[in-house]
């Protein structure tokens, strides 16, 4: 069925439709930015009001979650509507309501894709016309196209193509049971706080690390921004990531980024996804870009097959026997840790690669970054086998072949120097006691 416009009593209907004869669904929503955010908001009114059961799935990359408001939270709480959260931001006002599976970014793509993570309707947003015969994904492939290549059903909502991807798969029109025709939404101004100068210098030391000729996974906001300011220099690196952001563009247009040296896809940039891409940085990055799934992007037997793999992640904060927290703050989860323990544990074991973790030394507020230990009961995003390197502002520890009290030693002269007796101090207490 294709319904005109996407207007709020057409998504209503489209709803109505998709939940009939259903005492409760599972629901996976895209990534963003193809996540259906207001067929979303749909599904769940409707839900609600048919008192129809809703798990859903959701990887909103910002964190907003706007398809909830105040008014869903007695649902959550008697569990009608359950939130499970597969990457992305966690809204603060919905941490303690929000649930995740405490696996690698692979594996959840694994699992969607062998029905271990079972799911009855996939909704996305697509670009083509509603006459042609296959659909593209937009800039965000993700665990969509496993969760297609389900029995679940599938609905789209479809918008004409602005920014065109020609190295990106597509999908059959007839995989969809509904569809919703749509505008062209055309990119917006990503605000994205400029690198500060503890990032810069961080950026400054992870790129004496990188050797010319290797391929990069990176992260994207201002850390990316200071690591695309700080390779430039740098000749025929190559880029092999989940997610990447327009930062890239000035590295293709100076030719550091020519990708020659890939022992795979050479000239070519693989990801999942693209976010932030302004029209400017399109022209130079759409045509370089193979948008691939996750199934491919974080699968460790493709990553084998590139040497000198260097992941370049950032974390929140690191303990002394180096396990590394990249999604807890005080205890309350503020993130998803993502494809980081695909890649590093890949670029651990690719020959000439690294795994890098950068953070600055020590909070806003001035607390070290480097803990005695990670909080009891909180789960580690990247074990301490797969970190080579850990960057701060103040340097670089290398803790390749080091014993874990030279690790130590290394991770306490790079944290912050307040901080670094006390680290000290508190070890040889934790130890002896």
């Amino acid at each position: 069925m294709i319904f005109q416009a996407a207007t709020e009593s057409e998504l209503i209907t489209v709803a109505g439709r998709l939940l009939a004869g259903r005492r409760e669904v599972r629901v996976l929503s895209a990534m963003s930015p193809q996540q259906p955010t207001e067929l979303i908001g749909a599904l769940i009114g409707v839900a609600l009001e048919r008192d129809v059961r809703i798990t859903l799935f959701v990887a909103d990359l910002d964190g907003l979650y706007g398809f909830l408001d105040p008014g869903h939270r007695r649902a959550v709480e008697r569990g009608q509507l359950r939130l499970v959260a597969l990457a992305g931001g966690i809204p603060p006002a919905w941490h303690a309501h929000i649930d995740h599976f405490p696996i690698g970014f692979w594996d959840i793509d694994q699992g969607l894709a062998t029905g271990n993570i079972p799911i009855d309707l996939v909704i996305a947003e697509m670009t083509g016309d509603p006459n042609d015969g296959s659909f593209g994904f937009g800039a965000m492939v993700g665990y969509t196209a496993s969760a297609l290549a389900s029995g679940a059903s599938a609905a789209a909502i479809l918008r004409p193509e602005t920014v065109r991807f020609p190295n990106a798969p597509r999908v059959p029109r007839d995989r969809f049971d509904a569809l919703i025709t749509a505008p062209p939404q055309h990119p917006t101004a990503t605000v994205v706080a400029p690198p500060s100068a503890i990032q810069m210098r961080i950026a400054a030391h992870v790129a004496e690390l990188v050797p010319d000729g290797a391929t990069l996974q990176l992260g994207i906001g201002a850390m990316a921004q200071a690591l695309a300011g700080s390779l430039d220099g740098k000749s025929d690196l190559g880029v092999h990531s989940g997610i990447i952001s327009g930062a890239l563009a000035r590295l293709v247009r100076s030719g550091t980024l020519s990708g020659r040296r890939k022992s795979a896809d050479q000239g070519l940039i693989v990801a999942t996804g693209v976010i932030g891409l302004q029209s400017d940085e399109a022209e130079d990055l759409a045509e370089r870009v193979a948008l691939r799934p996750v199934s491919e992007t974080h699968d460790a037997r493709s990553l084998a097959r590139q040497d000198r793999l260097w992941a370049l992640n950032s974390c929140l904060e690191i303990d002394l026997s180096c396990r590394i927290n990249a999604e807890y703050i005080s205890g309350r989860r503020v993130s998803s840790g993502g494809g980081q323990s695909d890649f590093a544990r890949a670029a651990h074991l690719s020959r000439g690669g690294a795994s890098v973790i950068m953070l600055p030394s020590a909070t806003a507020k001035g607390q070290s970054r480097i803990v005695p230990s990670l909080a009891a009961g909180q789960r580690e995003t990247t074990a301490p086998q797969d970190v080579d390197f850990v960057v701060t502002e103040h340097g670089s520890a290398d803790l390749r072949g080091c014993t874990a009290a030279e690790r130590r030693e290394k991770l306490v002269a790079i944290a912050h120097p307040d901080h670094r007796d006390a680290l000290r101090s508190r070890h040889i207490c934790v130890t002896s006691g």
